[in-house]
């Protein structure tokens, strides 16, 4: 399945983020984020922000992605790259009561820590603009947010007709106005979003007939975000004056389109002490909208079934419009839940999509007496089993072997892994089909019996050929025991699972020896011990036929071993000079030690570069961690 029939299934609700495999989460998140950047988003910025983001944050928390704003391409601006006077941030999204009232109490609590009460100092709010941020620097240019410090100029836009005062320094968005665009929408229809039109005049020689018309009309303009009517409250009535806040701030400014309200502090020293991340100011938070809702009736509840066999129900309701498209399913997440909430065919449910986000169920309106049952596998016919927590028990199809659904999903999660061309989803099914159920199967292939599954001969050829190259090459050690599908075992586990014992031990793990190790815990070691026996003879197969893992770290008679950091717990903060900071976490596992994804007591040290994060800088000072600069850090390699 590709990445954009993926994000359709987010959109749809048929899927939701945590189903995805880690390959498969990772190339929807970048397909949004190129398609964010051409100005052809694949999905609503809410899906991002609620969905993949928190989803790919969790799974992957140092990636670099996560790191920086979206940035624009200058392939697709034209501009060249400027560095910025000062940074152009993004802003920290709320989207409830509760996180609002966490973002106002970081003010209030920076503001007690510098002596201030809160009743002396105030919050300010502003609409929050939907359009191309950008900012005017001293030298009379108009950049855009860009990435990494730098931004695509592009002043020459006011060769179109634009006035963009050019003069003045600010940090704004260029946006259209709701009433030229709502006009332009009768001549093409097809135009998506206001953003879309900004970006085709940004990256146009010659202006389109759309465009001219939006120029023309005087709808295109640069805002600053320092003249939108604003609203000033003490920090200590916000909450308690909130929805009055709200409601008067969404009424202050109707020229563009906007998708939310910008809330920060006022105070010079609060915004000193708070700072920012190397994503956005912590002073500062946007509160996003929600979207409409509609009241529907359950028709039908199918089940999916997933790779480590959990059952997924999705659910089928009357079709509904909101925020422009028609919606007839959504996850029901786990078959504990739609027992829990009263789901069933024939319940009223409120359904909601959030400022166009991905639709979930919002309430039970009418529950049923008769709870959802679920006694067989819907691929196997296997008896169902129960599994999960004691807040959302959760069923499973125990045949791990035999249930063709489980077996696709395993194929498709190791191929997608490891990178073996060829083998996509229509594949990937084929072969179950046709009694290739397992890796074995499929790697004891033949051209022949890929040909026997109805292939033709060059696909069927090429099929054959990949298997023999992986076959004959080079793979992490961790990334092929990742690939084995083996629950509760990811690459980050794997990781660490190889950096203690070699891959040719790790099928006689106990669960004791697991839960030694650094990260795992009671509940999981058992079940990562009992996968990696089951897994023992696929990996032994591919070590013999000649496969050639890399050892993620070197063994303890390795001279690495007396590397002054070998065993030491690191976490890498900011931007490094001497490389990229993976470069310089692959080269610290090499040496030996563990590498860490955030501070906790029993970090050695926090390595920071760089627009370090102020949130790991203060909680290694409050456990006591050593903090080195990236220079001293390479004097101590270098000892």
């Amino acid at each position: 399945m590709t990445a954009a029939e993926l994000a359709n299934d987010l959109l749809d609700g048929s899927r939701n983020a945590g189903s995805l495999g880690d390959a498969e989460l990772r190339a929807v998140y970048e397909l949004a984020v190129a398609r964010y950047r051409a100005f052809d988003p694949i999905m609503p910025d809410e899906v991002f922000d609620t969905v993949l983001a928190p989803e790919f944050a969790a799974r992957f928390p140092d990636d670099p992605l996560l790191t920086r704003p979206e940035p624009e391409s200058a392939e697709t601006l034209g501009g060249k790259a400027v560095r910025h006077e000062i940074p152009m941030l993004s802003t920290e999204k709320c989207y409830s009561r509760e996180e609002v009232e966490r973002f106002v109490q970081r003010i209030i609590d920076a503001g007690l820590a510098l002596g201030l009460a809160p009743n002396e100092h105030s919050l300010r709010v502003t609409q929050k603009l939907d359009g191309l941020a950008g900012t005017v620097n001293s030298r009379g240019q108009l950049l855009t947010r860009g990435e990494n410090g730098y931004g695509f100029d592009i002043s020459h836009i006011v060769r179109h007709g634009i006035d963009i005062d050019l003069e003045t320094p600010g940090i704004g968005e260029l946006v259209l106005s709701q009433q030229v665009f709502a006009k332009l929408k009768v001549i093409d229809p097809d135009i998506k979003h206001p953003r879309n039109v900004v970006g085709g005049i940004v990256s146009a020689d010659t202006l389109s007939t759309v465009g001219m018309m939006a120029v023309e009309a005087h709808g295109v303009r640069f805002i600053r975000y320092d003249t939108l009517p604003a609203i000033e409250v003490p920090a200590d009535a916000f909450m308690a004056d909130f929805d009055e806040i709200v409601a008067q701030a969404e009424a202050s400014y109707d020229f563009c389109l906007t998708d939310g309200l910008v809330i920060e502090s006022t105070h010079p020293a609060i915004k000193q002490r708070l700072g920012a991340t190397s994503h956005h100011h912590r002073w500062q938070a946007a509160l996003k909208k929600r979207g409409d809702t509609a009241v529907t009736t359950v028709r039908s509840i199918e089940l999916g079934v997933g790779r480590t066999g959990r059952i997924t129900p999705v659910v089928h309701y009357d079709p509904v419009n909101l925020s422009g498209a028609t919606l007839a399913k959504v996850t029901g997440h786990s078959v504990g839940r739609l027992h829990e909430k009263g789901i069933n065919v024939g319940a009223k449910i409120r359904m909601i999509r959030s400022g166009e986000v991905i639709p979930h169920i919002l309430e039970v309106v009418e529950p049923v007496e008769t709870p959802f049952q679920a006694m067989h596998c819907p691929s196997c016919g296997s008896p169902l089993v129960e599994d999960g927590t004691d807040d959302e028990p959760a069923l499973v199809c125990p045949n791990a072997v035999g249930c063709p659904a489980q077996s696709a999903r395993t194929l498709k999660h190791f191929f997608q892994l490891t990178k073996i061309r060829g083998f996509g989803t229509a594949t990937v099914e084929l072969l179950v089909e046709n009694g290739f159920t397992s890796l074995l199967d499929v790697f004891g292939m033949t051209v022949d019996d890929f040909r026997a599954c109805g292939l033709g001969d060059k696909q069927s050829a090429n099929l054959a050929t990949a298997l023999d190259n992986f076959l004959d090459g080079e793979i992490d050690d961790w990334l092929l025991v990742a690939a084995m599908g083996i629950p509760h075992l990811g690459r980050g586990d794997a990781r660490k699972l190889l950096a203690a014992y070699p891959i040719e031990q790790v099928g006689s793990l106990t669960a004791d020896k697991i839960r030694a190790i650094n990260g795992f815990g009671p509940i999981t070691s058992p079940v990562i011990a009992e996968g990696l026996r089951a897994a023992w003879e696929t990996l032994s197969f591919l070590l013999q036929w000649g496969v050639r893992p890399v050892a993620s770290q070197p063994s303890s008679s390795n001279p690495a071993a007396d590397c002054p950091i070998a065993g030491k717990r690191i976490v890498f903060t900011g931007t490094m000079r001497q490389g990229t900071r993976e470069e310089m976490k692959a080269q610290a596992r090499n040496l030996g030690a563990q590498v860490q994804s955030s501070v906790n007591g029993k970090t050695d040290f926090l390595v920071a570069g760089e627009k370090a994060g102020a949130s790991k800088l203060d909680k290694a000072r409050k456990q006591g961690v050593l903090i080195l600069t990236e220079s001293e850090y390479l004097a101590r390699l270098a000892s």
